[in-house]
């Protein structure tokens, strides 16, 4: 006998993915392109933005040393902290899903008709503040930037204090601290592990915390 309450069930999930697909909206950042080639021009790989929006304070790192690009956003107040891939075109996709509840009720908006807050605009803002040129004293710490990733592994262990290396018999690095290393230290660090089979080491002791080295040596 045909189930219709599964055909039903599984139609209705395919209509809200359509509709979760046409709600996706691509941006272009421009001034983050402009960032981007001064950055080339200065040899610097990865910026701090400061961003506030409606009186709320976010804390931006623009990684540009791997492809996709990335932009780490975060909130300690609100607790607020996601990540947008950025394509070849300075392109971010602007869709948030369970971000963005999270996001508007830090800014004071609701989901109602009139004062519904569009991930776009909040995006189109943030393109305006970006600057034109790069600093040096922009240049983010390993801390600061594992501060804003909370999708590695032990998130909480955002200082660096050293390396380990496997026997490749009874231990292996995994794919989750190639992961962490790539993001926090990037990708000549990350060749060097995947290479070498040595694992970054961190805590959540700030006391611990050591200068980045070259794995291996």
């Amino acid at each position: 006998m045909l189930d219709l309450s599964r055909n039903f069930g599984n139609m209705k999930n395919l209509l809200i993915r359509n509709v979760y697909k046409r709600m996706r909206v691509v941006l272009k950042l421009n001034q983050l392109e402009l960032l981007d080639l001064n950055m080339q021009q200065n040899q610097i790989v990865r910026q701090k933005i400061a961003f506030s929006f409606h009186n709320v304070h976010f804390s931006v790192i623009y990684i540009a040393d791997t492809f996709p690009h990335q932009l780490l956003f975060g909130c300690v107040a609100h607790n607020i902290f996601f990540v947008l891939d950025v394509n070849r075109n300075y392109e971010i996709d602007t869709y948030l899903g369970p971000h963005y509840q999270t996001l508007i009720n830090a800014l004071g908006f609701n989901n109602g008709k009139g004062n519904a807050l569009k991930s776009n605009d909040f995006f189109s803002q943030f393109d305006r503040r970006i600057p034109l040129t790069a600093h040096i004293n922009n240049n983010p710490t390993l801390a600061e930037i594992a501060a804003l990733s909370r999708d590695v592994e032990e998130p909480d262990k955002i200082y660096f204090v050293g390396w380990l290396t496997h026997d490749g018999v009874h231990y292996n690095v995994s794919a989750t601290n190639l992961q962490k290393t790539l993001r926090l230290c990037g990708p000549t660090a990350h060749a060097l592990c995947q290479q070498l089979n040595i694992s970054s080491r961190w805590s959540d002791i700030g006391a611990l915390q050591k200068t980045l080295t070259t794995p291996g040596t």
